[in-house]
């Protein structure tokens, strides 16, 4: 893998840098300047089966397009976009402006079945796409959670003296952009009828003083608790020791927190507007899909969450789930495949933003 820059971008949303403190997993990356990107390709002693590109937006993609053309190399482009409500015209001309520009590429690398949709929407064939854009390794996570189990328990301990307790857990930017404060809400309401709940959102952001001074309030009597920006190695900690993850985003292409909270046997609340839930997410299943402007809907959905006695059959079938369909193992046979069919797959014809979107069946288990 090769990076432009050497350290990751500080965040807007929580104003610092995020790091991912996570394994390579014997994968080798380097940093190498975008002028001396070209000449390392062409003096590469074996040449590549593709490419993967970081966005025609970028400007060392065009140069990078040329060489691999001049040199036969199939070009992938990953993209999480997916689609979207608005139908004005600004969305119109950012469709066509997709549809003219994934011309440019003979293989496409999305999320799921949401990203799929929206390529296949601009008469990119299926042959030509691989879903698994954002994986999670699911043996990982299951490891943190075991080698972090004690930590866990020190954290529902410092939740609630109760082992009863049901806690409920979020992961996200403290922003309008996630939603926290219907969050806040639903766990108002849920409180009435589960008084010994409790709620954890780990992150920053924005909107951090303002949840805790309402986190403060006579009403919620601590059981609102804010730990702030947790490094990705310790989130397991919080993972093995919630019952329920719960994540609201106004929409989202994937949005990992989820898989990776399913991946350690969490059943999840969230909506049809978010990639991983449609993937993941069965209603009553593995979790539930609730109507993010509704905090009712959200407080009924978390309360038949705390109503399932067999939870340790539940994360079973939540963690086979993730390893069959977002697992990175899964992303690596799907790149794979997609290689090995873009030198012979057909070519397409974008469709204009007046056609209408062709309709994919969506199956129980995530895949069209």
């Amino acid at each position: 893998m090769w990076y432009l820059r050497g350290v990751p971008p500080p965040d807007a949303e929580i104003g610092q840098s995020v790091s991912w403190d996570a394994p390579l997993h014997g994968y080798s990356m380097e940093v190498i300047g975008e002028d001396r990107v070209i000449a390392r390709l062409r003096t590469l002693k074996q040449t590549p089966d593709a490419i993967c590109l970081p966005g025609y937006r970028v400007p060392v993609t065009r140069h990078l397009l040329r060489v691999a053309r001049q040199h036969g190399i199939p070009t992938i482009l990953p993209t999480d976009t997916i689609p979207g409500d608005k139908k004005d015209a600004r969305s119109m001309v950012r469709r066509l402006f997709h549809a003219v520009g994934c011309r440019l590429f003979s293989g496409f690398w999305t999320t799921g079945f949401r990203g799929f949709e929206y390529l296949s929407s601009l008469g990119i064939p299926g042959e030509r796409i691989a879903r698994g854009l954002y994986p999670v390794d699911t043996d990982y996570w299951q490891q943190r959670v075991q080698a972090l189990r004690r930590s866990s328990r020190q954290v529902r301990e410092q939740v609630s003296k109760s082992s009863n307790t049901f806690i409920i857990l979020a992961v996200s930017k403290l922003s309008e952009r996630e939603n926290p404060s219907c969050i806040l809400r639903a766990f108002r309401i849920l409180r009435t009828t589960l008084p010994d709940s409790q709620l954890v959102l780990v992150g920053d952001g924005p909107l951090r003083d303002s949840l805790r001074e309402q986190a403060g309030s006579v009403e919620f009597a601590g059981a609102v608790h804010l730990p702030g920006y947790v490094p990705y190695s310790r989130l397991a900690e919080y993972y093995g020791a919630a019952d329920v993850f719960v994540h609201l985003p106004e929409r989202g292409s994937w949005e990992l927190s989820v898989a990776e909270a399913m991946a350690c046997g969490l059943p999840v609340v969230s909506h049809e507007e978010v990639g991983a839930a449609v993937d993941l997410i069965r209603d009553g299943e593995t979790g539930f899909l609730a109507n993010r402007r509704d905090p009712r809907d959200v407080a009924r959905c978390l309360y038949a969450a705390a109503q399932w006695r067999d939870k340790g059959s539940v994360a079973r079938t939540i963690i086979e789930l993730v390893r069959n369909v977002a697992d990175v193992r899964v992303t690596c046979r799907e790149l794979e495949d997609l290689v090995r069919r873009v030198p012979d797959a057909p070519p397409f014809q974008p469709i204009w933003p007046n056609t209408p979107r062709p309709r994919i069946q969506h199956t129980s288990s995530g895949q069209p």
